[in-house]
């Protein structure tokens, strides 16, 4: 199987995991039979781990991507795909801020604090990349 393969059923796992985790969670809200709850929150808390291993997964796939050769692609599409990355961070940035506007808890600001400075700092490269192909290009 190639790597994109791998990556795809992953992200879908990783999606699935999530899904799981905010179903009990939301179950969790509306349940108040003690049994049920600690049922509840024990298959949470393991989906959360199967979470952990998925990315674990992933990083594996991808450190094992630095090591394959480039493959050629064209300026265009060098560049559509440089775009899209700034445009990917731009909205990833957009999610962070505005999540941040209605949370108040400390350590989950603190925690999407951390991801919207790096979110905007991959955004800033990615455009500075931008800008020197076009400037080379020239």
């Amino acid at each position: 199987m190639d790597k994109l393969t791998m990556l795809e059923l992953m992200r879908r796992g990783l999606l699935n995991e999530f899904g799981a985790i905010y179903r009990y969670q939301e179950q969790l809200e509306k349940i108040g039979d003690p049994e049920v709850r600690r049922l509840l929150i024990q298959v949470r808390d393991q989906e959360l781990g199967h979470l952990d291993k998925v990315v674990r997964a992933v990083s594996d796939v991808l450190a094992s991507s630095e090591k394959t050769s480039e493959k050629p692609v064209s300026r265009e599409e060098f560049t559509r795909m440089i775009l899209t990355n700034v445009a990917a961070e731009a909205a990833f940035e957009s999610l962070y801020s505005e999540f941040l506007l209605e949370v108040r808890d400390k350590n989950v600001r603190e925690k999407l604090m951390f991801v919207l400075k790096q979110t905007r700092e991959h955004e800033r490269k990615f455009r500075e990349l931008a800008e020197k192909i076009e400037k080379n290009s020239r």
